[in-house]
């Protein structure tokens, strides 16, 4: 199915939605959905990339095929953050790092600098303009207000009328006609505070050019962004390595400068937050293993399962080779709380050995092992089978899941082997003391 919005406008770049929107009536949009991915032999890159080529002949109107994005990340692959004042100045800046980015192979390249339909603009900014409005007794907001009042009409008072608020409008009237092209707004007589008529054209500089319809702000700093994408055989380091030095050696003018930002910063910053978000929840598990278990030594006994797990992560996503992503982390992090069960289980075996039956050290840990196998298999075996649907039903799912799969399978099995023997060395000092 497809949706299209004619003349009601729609984003041109990367950074914003695809929904219509008032002031940008030069725009149009069409959203295409796709059938389910098992349903079509093209991946959705595949589509674009096709529609692309095939809407390439078209000459009169600037298209671009983004994929819509759900994320992290949820912006373009590359994003050249421009500061800067003047307008003018940063537009010919975005259009040398457009330029460059489409020499090094970028996609969708564009900037968030949005445009209107076209405007017709009067200023009065240079000395000559402004020495004939003080000569002829006007101001700026006086030319304003009477042109105003020729073109639109001017709402100057409300009437109320059985409970109802009718505006008062007012247009002025020239010679019969309204202004409706842009001669007859050149030719509106202003007049001064000594009854002369004067033409707009006399006492203003007149422009037809495209209007912003926003003006963007980073960190209250006025800023334009510069964005691509990559096609389906590069990546955004690619791009990057070449475009760094060209943005170094640049010419910027003063006060003005840069930053590369783009999808792989929402993703840096995602896996920051994961880390410190796991790092959090690991010591909570250590406090409340040192609460449980009274020892020091013994929870970070339990705690080695980590690394244990992390081995399986690593090695089977090399095996398979997976892309390691947010959601990956995801699942790094929930498996941090899960794969220490087992660990769990087994030192909590081996002291109850040692403390209600009176084993040694070793016998103790023999006797573990066996005792506790078939609940740490079952305990593994459950939550593998429980998280395989879920990461064969989308993508994104799909390295989570594996992540937790992966990890839960090889620390199982080196928990049994590895755990004791830390178990054994961090307990055999205290042990020998004792005899």
């Amino acid at each position: 199915s497809y949706v299209v919005s004619m003349g009601m406008g729609g984003a041109n770049n990367l950074q914003t939605d695809l929904g219509p929107t008032a002031t940008n009536t030069h725009l149009a949009t069409m959203s295409i959905n796709f059938i389910d991915a098992d349903d079509r032999t093209l991946e959705s890159y595949e589509i674009a990339e096709n529609y692309k080529d095939r809407l390439s002949f078209i000459t009169e109107a600037e298209i671009t095929v983004p994929e819509l994005r759900s994320g992290p990340p949820v912006g373009a692959a590359i994003q050249v953050r421009v500061y800067g004042e003047d307008f003018e100045i940063l537009k010919n800046i975005s259009s040398d790092i457009q330029a460059k980015l489409i020499d090094l192979g970028g996609e969708q390249v564009d900037d968030d600098m949005t445009t209107g339909t076209a405007e017709f603009t009067f200023s009065f900014n240079d000395d000559y303009h402004k020495a004939i409005l003080k000569n002829y007794g006007l101001s700026v907001f006086d030319v304003a207000q009477e042109a105003r009042m020729a073109v639109y009409p001017t709402k100057v008072a409300t009437v109320k009328r059985n409970d109802e608020e009718l505006a008062i409008d007012i247009q002025k009237e020239w010679g019969g006609y309204y202004p409706s092209t842009v001669d007859e707004v050149k030719n509106i007589k202003i007049q001064n505070p000594y009854g002369q008529y004067l033409s707009l054209s006399s006492l203003a500089e007149f422009d037809v050019g495209a209007s912003l319809t926003s003006i963007s702000h980073f960190d209250s700093d006025q800023a334009i962004t510069v964005s691509a994408d990559t096609g389906p055989d590069k990546v955004p380091a690619d791009i990057l390595k070449d475009l760094k030095p060209y943005l170094k050696s640049y010419t910027w003018p003063n006060g003005y400068s840069y930053e590369i930002a783009g999808g792989n910063d929402d993703t840096a910053q995602s896996f920051r937050d994961l880390f410190n978000a796991m790092g959090i929840g690991i010591l909570l598990i250590l406090l409340i293993l040192i609460t449980q278990f009274n020892s020091f030594k013994q929870p970070f006994a339990i705690l080695m399962a980590l690394p244990l797990a992390m081995i399986g992560v690593l090695y089977g996503f090399m095996f398979f080779r997976l892309s390691v992503g947010v959601a990956t982390m995801i699942g790094i992090v929930a498996l941090s709380g899960i794969v220490i069960n087992d660990a769990i289980v087994l030192i909590d075996r081996i002291n109850q050995n040692r403390r209600e039956s009176g084993m040694s050290l070793a016998d103790a840990i023999k006797e573990a092992g066996p005792a506790r196998l078939q609940p740490i298999i079952i305990t593994s075996v459950t939550t593998v089978l429980g998280v395989l649907p879920i990461s064969l039903t989308d993508p994104f799912w799909l390295t989570l899941g594996m992540a937790i799969i992966f990890g839960m399978m090889f620390s199982t099995i080196l928990t049994l082997i590895i755990i004791p023997n830390i178990y054994y060395s961090f307990e055999i000092g205290a042990e020998r003391k004792k005899e």
